[in-house]
């Protein structure tokens, strides 16, 4: 990813910005460098050259060189520390040796590295609290690449074999809310399957996501994976403002997500605005306004902080113990987000005067 790219920081919460939608993020904004992911049973190192994906020689351990080039069914084997990690890597030297080796043809060597390593890739869409570590500076060699991976087919053969329903469900509408599709069409560089283009067309009708499962002809798993793939590329999104005509009254972690996530692209602006005039107490600065009007927020917003780049830390909101109550509705939540962004741009005014705090404001207007 960019660092113009201020909706995907460097590292974070693999419970904020799932793997397939954290993989469409940095293939669209051509990313360069090394996505490091971690859990606590294991990692995976993918290294990205103008937003395509690599396989390099050093993907592998040994174990799956041999799985994969031995003659027998592709391995489907879910990613451990024995797998992709860096420590266990079989190595350039050994990978180049067991290619060589094997009596399989050419194109049946190169087709098994390939389904093993999207294999591995894959079976961590299903892993839960994990984070990613995004290194902009480190590049893969060249020489080491063995292939590239195709992200749409990556991404829609991964979210298909998912079976974990709860991750399913955190990063999918509730089923009270509704939702919409895009303004912008469904680009032809990721082209959808007939049966995910057949529950797109249900969300045109900007339908709650109860009714859109009750109207599918898809099982319900089936329906919980298409909706969760189109949400993570973005061809999915919440109805807001006026889009429908009643709002749910508890806001769930889908909802505070996206929520959270545009009024970041905002804070973010004005931390960098503000920084390139007083410098780096422009953090604390913004942190006071944001105490000072805390005690009128919902208290989803107790425990709010800014991160080092100026946006909020979604953690710091959604708390899994917290239960919303009767106050606590999509449209309140709306309003304190507003709250939170007036007193940023009024702390700009107070340090900067009326005329940085127009410049502002027009910058805010554009993006």
């Amino acid at each position: 990813m960019k660092q113009s790219d201020v909706n995907t920081p460097e590292k974070g919460d693999l419970d904020r910005i799932p793997l397939p939608s954290l993989l469409f993020r940095c293939w669209k904004t051509n990313a360069d460098g090394i996505l490091h992911l971690s859990w606590k049973d294991g990692r995976l190192s993918i290294p990205w050259q103008a937003g395509r994906p690599c396989c390099t020689v050093n993907f592998f351990s040994l174990r799956d060189i041999r799985a994969a080039l031995d003659g027998g069914p592709s391995p489907l084997s879910p990613v451990s520390d024995s797998g992709c990690g860096p420590d266990e890597a079989a190595g350039s030297d050994a990978v180049r040796s067991a290619i060589r080796d094997s009596s399989l043809p050419t194109p049946d060597i190169w087709r098994r590295l390939e389904e093993s390593a999207c294999n591995h890739v894959r079976a961590s869409f299903d892993r839960e609290q994990g984070s990613y570590h995004f290194l902009l500076k480190d590049k893969p060699v060249l020489e080491d690449i063995l292939f590239y991976f195709d992200v749409p087919s990556l991404i829609r053969v991964g979210v298909e074999r998912m079976t974990n329903k709860e991750m399913l469900s955190l990063h999918i509408p509730a089923e009270a809310e509704y939702v919409r599709c895009p303004q912008t069409p469904v680009p032809s560089s990721f082209p959808l399957m007939p049966h995910q283009e057949y529950i797109l067309r249900l969300v045109e009708k900007n339908r709650p996501t109860a009714e859109i499962i009750r109207l599918s002809a898809l099982n319900t798993l089936d329906t919980l994976r298409t909706l969760y793939l189109l949400r993570s590329t973005g061809f999915l999104s919440l109805s807001t403002g006026n889009d429908v005509k009643a709002v749910p009254e508890v806001i769930s972690p889908a909802v505070i997500h996206d929520l959270v996530d545009r009024l970041n692209v905002f804070l973010a602006f004005i931390y960098k605005f503000m920084s390139k005039e007083i410098g780096p107490i422009a953090l604390n600065v913004l942190e006071k306004n944001i105490h000072d009007i805390q005690k009128h927020l919902s208290p989803l917003f107790k425990d709010i902080k800014l991160q080092p780049d100026g946006t909020i830390a979604t953690g710091s909101i959604l708390k899994k113990q917290y239960t919303p109550s009767g106050r606590d509705t999509l449209q309140n939540f709306r309003r304190d987000l507003n709250e939170i962004l007036a007193a940023e741009i009024l702390a700009a005014k107070k340090i900067l005067g009326d005329e940085k705090e127009s410049a502002l404001i027009r910058h805010l207007r554009l993006i």
